[in-house]
């Protein structure tokens, strides 16, 4: 029930900037889904005890491929999907709470929150990086395959 609850509460806020984004109207419920299942992997990693920073690097591997698949699909760029999928992994509470500690001389608690919102962000950079090169490497070892098994009688 908890984990229907967070992809709800994923799913709402994906579909919404993508409203905001004017992403075409057949699209919406992809970023949607593509927010929902990221917060659902990087929800269930974080439960399991995992550091928040690798929850969210899995979390954007998640959207990587599924922005990839949903792209192919609906034939627009995956640029489209992936940012209002993005959308539940940002870490704005960190940043929030970062800048209220510094407002209060709490410079110390400041600082760490900070951290969690470097790491957070490094996470879903490195997780976009590793996705692209992963997919790039996957799409041209498909094709090399077809090429090869064309060639042969």
């Amino acid at each position: 029930m908890v984990y229907i609850e967070q992809f709800i509460m994923s799913f709402i806020p994906s579909l919404c900037f993508g409203i905001i984004l004017n992403a075409p109207r057949r699209i919406l419920i992809p970023c949607g889904l593509i927010g929902g299942c990221a917060w659902i992997v990087t929800y269930a990693t974080m439960q399991a005890g995992t550091n928040v920073a690798i929850a969210t690097f899995l979390g954007t591997l998640m959207i990587n491929f599924l922005c990839v698949y949903f792209s192919r699909r609906q034939r627009v760029p995956a640029i489209i999907l992936s940012i209002p999928g993005i959308v539940p992994l940002v870490p704005g509470g960190p940043a929030y709470t970062a800048v209220r500690y510094a407002v209060e001389s709490r410079y110390i608690e400041s600082f760490e929150q900070i951290l969690i919102v470097i790491y957070v962000s490094g996470a879903i950079a490195v997780g976009f990086m590793v996705g692209n090169m992963v997919e790039s490497k996957f799409t041209h070892y498909l094709s090399r395959n077809r090429l090869t098994r064309t060639k042969q009688p």
